[in-house]
């Protein structure tokens, strides 16, 4: 298999919502270490995103929202892949950030 993030690495092109199918195959081929290098790039960039919202406050929450739930969303599905692949500590990780920002950035759960 290609090693697509050596190719097109997180600096050049910042992993996000689009590279979790990604990292599903990797865990499905039983990859988990190539899986969780890419999962670190994405949660780097997402909790990136979601503390400029945080730090913007809530004025601009209506002009935001879309962007927010795409972040939330790619939390929540590393919790699902973490949850289906036996992976403990990414699943409580993602847990306590999506409660976390949930809270913070008034997105419902």
């Amino acid at each position: 298999m290609i090693n697509v993030w050596r190719l097109i690495p997180d600096k050049v092109v910042p992993f996000n919502v689009y590279n979790v199918l990604l990292v599903e195959a990797y865990y499905q081929l039983g990859d988990m270490d190539k899986a969780n290098e890419i999962v670190a790039g994405i949660k780097s960039n997402v909790y990136e995103e979601m503390n400029y919202f945080i730090s913007l406050g809530r004025k601009y929450d209506s002009y935001l929202m879309y962007e927010k739930r795409i972040a939330f969303y790619t939390l929540d599905e590393l919790r699902r892949m973490a949850t289906t692949f036996n992976q403990t500590e990414l699943k409580t990780e993602m847990e306590q950030k999506l409660q976390e920002y949930a809270g913070t950035l008034n997105i419902a759960m």
